[in-house]
Formats: C-alpha cells, structure tokens, sequence
C-alpha cells in the first residue's frame, strides 16, 4: 500500500482530494506500527535484549526505517517543493508534511528532511542569487542577504509553522532547519565569496562582518526557540562561518591605525617642551594639550561602532588601557626633567634655593586640568561606552572592566600627585622669597622716632600675589578642592617659615632691648645728678600726673618704644596675611601653623588700641 500511494504521490500529491485525504492516513498508519514495535523494543530487559531473536527483529527494525525513508522521501519532497512554490495556503497538503515530518521522527532520521529542504528549497534559491553577482567581489552583499531572508520568511513561512507544530509533540529531538539546512549553506555559499573575508581594507571588512552578523542575528529572530538559538550558535557551521573572519588581522590593522598615528603625535614634540613654550593657551574641547586631545579621539576609536567587533572586546579593551599609559608615560617624561632639574627625586623635598625660577611647572596646571578630565571621562563616560559597545556583560566582565579602568586612574592620580609636588615646590619658594623681608622691619623702626604702625608691610600681599595671579590666570579650570589642597600644602611650609623669622626678629630685638637696659645702667650708676632725674630722663616713655593724692601711669602712642611698634607691625602682617591665604581657600580656624603663628603676635593687639594722646586721669569729685 506505501509502494501504491508512493506512486501516486510523486506523479501528483494534491491532484486528487481523495489520495491527499488517505495518503496521510497510510502514513500516520505505518508510523505507528513501527513506533509499537519500536517501544517494545525499548521495553525490554538487558536480559532480554540479548536474545538472539529480538537482536534479529532490531536489525530488521533499522532495515525497515531506511525503507520507509525511502519511500516516503519523494513525497516529502514533492510536497515540500509544492508547499514553497505555492502563494497561498488553500489546498495545500499540509498534512502530509506533517505526517512525513512525525514519520521522520518515529524512525529516527530526522536529518533525511534536512538535507532534502536544504538541496531542493535552500540551495537553487541561493545559486539563482549569486547568478548576478561577481564572485571575485564582494558587491550586492546586502542584496543577498536580504533576499535570503525575504526568501526564508514569506515563501518558507508555512512549512516552518508546521515544523514548529509538529516540535511540540516531540520533547527529546525538535526539528531545527535553520541550524541544519539554512546555515550550512549560508557557510558554503558564503565561501564561494572569497573578497567578503578579505582583511586588507579594514573599513570593508568591518562592514562586510557588521552586515553578515546582522544577518545572523535575523536568522535566529527566525528560531522559535531560545533553545534553538543555542542550537544554531553552537554548530559547527556556526564556528566554522566565524572562523572565515580573520579578526587576527583586522586587529592588527587597527592596532597600527590607531596606536602607530598616537606614537607620531607625541613623538612630534617633547612634552618639556610643550610645557616651556606655552602662553597662556586657550581651553579647546576640554583639553588644553593638542596630545590629550589627539588621545581622546584615539580612545573613542576603540569602541567606535564603524571599528569596534564584539569578538575582540578583550583586545580593543587592552589597546585602550595602552594608549592611557603611553600618554602617561609622555607626562612622565616632562616630570622626570623637571624633579631631575631640581636635584631632587619624586617624593624628595628639594632645595628652596635650586628652583627654576621659569614658568614650566607653573604651566604643568594646564597638563593637571587635562589629566583630571581624563580621569573623570574614564570614571564615567568611557566606562558606560565600554559596557554599552559590550552589551550588557556578564557581572563577571563588568568588575573586569571597572578594575582595568580602576588601575588606570589609579596610575593617573599617582601622575597628578607628582604635579602637584612640582607645583607647590615651586611656590613655596617663590612666595616664600618676600619673607626676608621681616627682618628688615627692625631696623626701620630702632632709633627712627617714627610712629605706631597702623597698616600692615608691603612685603605681606607679594607672599600671596604669585600663586593668586597662578589660580587666575592658570589654574583657573581647576576646582576648588584641589586649589585649597594646594593652598594648604604651599602655606604650611610659608607659614612656619613666618613664625621662624617673626620669633627670630623679636629674639633679636629682645636682645637688643635688653643690651640697652645694661648700658642705661652702668650709666645710671656712674652719674651724679639726682636719682630722681635721671630715673625720669631713663624713662622718658612714662608719664606721671599726681592729682589729689592719686597716681596714675600712662604709655601714650607718641612715646611708645621701638619694641612695642616692631611687635605691632608684626601682628598687623599676620592678620593681613591671615586674611589673604583665606582667600586661597585656607580655613584659619583649623589651620595649626596659622594658629600657632597668631599665638606668638595675639599680645601685641593691645598696642593697638592704646590711645593716641596722653589725658590725665582726674580724681572723681
């Protein structure tokens, strides 16, 4: 009977209504005769299935699959081609494909329907697409693409819901046809294309692969399944289309694209250099140096969706981490001359008297703002475009990424940190070079008879002027937080430096007073005239006004001694100077060498408010 509806079968599936209505009934019939028997073959003890006669019936069993497989491979095929050629599903044979399909899987042979729909459907579609197309080049790539899938989701549309009807009454095999029968030709056809893997034009290439994995990716759109998108990725038709990409290469390319033009660019000048010849250059794209900005065109090559490819993620992320440190090691390069140009090593206080008086390590504030957008721009902005140009990575790759990126600041805060030594030792010296000054304020005081300070010396604002014209004019961009750090870090060595010279000037003049109190007297004792007189001559600061039997005592501003206008002026410097490195972001209140300082000149406030003229004092009436 099988032999009978074969025949009529391959001469014309659906020219009668009544072979279209028994023919899958003869089938459906067979195929569950030979799954009873099957299953009760499967029953069997091990005991049992080493008999000699149920080993017979097995053999017999696979015999009789590859006849019926036979048999029916004709009609499956006659009704497949008629299935696909037809524009519409009315009076279409659908129950033999079915039937054919649960025949294919009772017996076992599953992939009998696989190598039919690829030979007769996949492969005489995909040669009349390449019939117009110049194998020696890649042109049309899209086009065939896009006619493949065309092809795939309206002509094959009817026979795929019927594979996907017939996997739902199977759980151990389903039937995949686009892992099975489409990619593999895909490959093939693919292959025949030789100038679509060519990696000597690396744009081509990039767009050549961006198209097929697009492709790819529709291909499992047309998967019913998650499990059949496993399926098809792990083929080995899957990895062997993916090993035709030469990514090897195509890295290599982009590897000597990008580093190789990065190398040239800082390789066109010394980063001293740079550093000397700078004035006052404006502020570009947020970046100063034309070599930071050369970097960050460079970093966003990386993951550039006209060059970034998924399957190099590890290598594009190692080429950035390398191009962040050659531009450290550039910087590094300008710091090693300046800390070597000082006599001094990273971390070694240098010499206040060596410095270079240039503006180079002035200038370093315009590298110190590029750094510090660099790292704020990896913190934040390369790393959400790293894990976005992944897409959506596993938690296990994403701390991967954040400690890459970790290290990477971590190298450049240490970077920022030698700048900032650089630069502070170069204020320190430079603003401490007015302190001198405070020795000079004894003798221009001592025996000039000139009057009570009232204002502080002009040599206070110049320790404060060269780093406020600093923060104005080039540290502008820098936030205020790392300016106070820095006015913290330049100050305290200035301001106990001020408390040294200010205890030295009143140690001196001290001694100087009290050298003058001996000699007044050896002369009190070698004079004669009356003790009275000379006491009051030797005291001629104090005045004394006797009113109704009452003595008081007064020190007017007029006669004030020298030393009490020197300890004057000296708090009058402190308070201003107190005043002007608060601008800089010092807090006074908890600034310790400040404190200090204030404590040695806070006694001298009351000169200050003695009054100008000397009133007696008279007794009350």
């Amino acid at each position: 009977m099988l032999t009978t509806s074969s025949a009529s079968s391959t001469a014309n599936v659906p020219s009668s209504s009544a072979t279209s209505l028994t023919l899958p009934l003869v089938i459906e019939r067979i195929s569950n005769s030979f799954y009873q028997i099957q299953h009760q073959l499967l029953s069997l003890t091990v005991e049992e299935s080493k008999l000699r006669m149920f080993q017979s019936l097995n053999i017999k069993l696979l015999e009789l699959s590859s006849q019926i497989e036979a048999k029916i491979e004709p009609i499956f095929t006659a009704t497949l081609q008629g299935c696909i050629k037809s524009s519409s599903t009315e009076g279409l044979p659908v129950d033999i494909l079915s039937t054919c399909l649960k025949v294919y899987q009772v017996i076992k042979k599953i992939h009998g329907p696989y190598r039919i729909f690829r030979k007769n459907i996949i492969k005489p579609h995909f040669t009349t697409g390449l019939e117009g197309n110049n194998k020696g080049s890649c042109d049309g790539l899209p086009t065939i693409y896009s006619n493949i899938l065309s092809y795939l989701e309206k002509d094959c549309c009817t026979f795929f819901k019927v594979c996907s009807q017939v996997n739902s009454l199977f759980e151990a095999t389903r039937y995949n046809f686009i892992s099975e029968s489409v990619l593999p030709e895909v490959d093939e056809t693919l292959g025949q294309l030789k100038p679509v893997f060519a990696t000597g034009m690396t744009d081509l290439f990039f767009k050549n692969y961006t198209c097929s994995s697009a492709f790819i990716n529709r291909l499992e759109d047309l998967c019913t399944s998650m499990q059949q998108v496993k399926e098809l990725r792990m083929s080995p038709t899957y990895s062997s289309l993916l090993k035709r990409w030469n990514f090897a290469v195509y890295f290599q390319l982009r590897f000597s694209e990008i580093a190789q033009q990065f190398e040239r660019t800082l390789a066109s000048i010394n980063c001293i250099d740079i550093l000397t010849g700078l004035q006052h250059p404006t502020e570009k794209n947020e970046h100063f140096l034309a070599q930071t900005g050369s970097l960050f065109g460079f970093l966003d090559m990386c993951w550039s969706p006209n060059i970034f490819i998924y399957d190099l993620s590890s290598k594009f992320f190692k080429l950035f981490l390398q191009l962040i440190a050659r531009y450290e090691y550039f910087i590094q390069e300008a710091l090693l001359h300046l800390e070597v140009a000082k006599g001094a090593a990273p971390g070694v206080h240098p010499d206040q008297k060596s410095l270079n008086k240039s503006t180079p390590q002035e200038n370093l504030a315009y590298v110190y703002s590029d750094v510090l957008r660099l790292t704020t721009k990896i913190n934040v902005h390369y790393r959400q475009v790293i894990l976005r140009a992944i897409g959506n990575p596993l938690k296990e790759i994403e701390s991967l990424v954040q400690d890459g990126l970790n290290l990477s600041v971590k190298s450049l805060d240490v970077l920022r940190e030698r700048m900032s030594k650089l630069i502070t030792d170069h204020f320190i010296a430079k603003c401490s070079e007015s302190l001198s000054l405070i020795s000079s304020i004894p003798p221009s005081y001592r025996m000039k008879n000139k009057p009570i300070p009232t204002k502080y010396s002009i040599y206070v604002p110049q320790i404060v002027n060269p780093l406020e014209a600093f923060y104005t004019n080039k540290a502008n961009t820098i936030p205020l937080e790392y300016r106070a750090l820095w006015s913290m870090d330049i100050f305290r060595p200035i301001t106990e430096r001020f408390l040294q010279n200010t205890n030295d000037v009143l140690l001196s003049v001290s001694k100087s007073d009290e050298m003058l109190n001996k000699m007044k007297k050896s002369l009190k004792s070698a004079a004669t005239v009356p003790s009275s007189t000379t006491t009051s001559s030797l005291n001629n600061n104090t005045s004394t006004t006797t009113t109704n039997n009452t003595t008081t005592t007064t020190t007017t501003t007029a006669n004030a001694t020298d030393m009490q206008k020197i300890s004057l002026q000296l708090y009058l410097d402190v308070i201003k100077y107190g005043q002007l490195i608060e601008k800089s972001g010092i807090d006074l209140h908890s600034f310790e060498p400040y404190i200090r300082l204030l404590e040695v000149v806070e006694p001298f406030k009351v000169y200050q408010q003695q009054p100008t003229t000397s009133n007696a004092i008279s007794n009350d009436q």
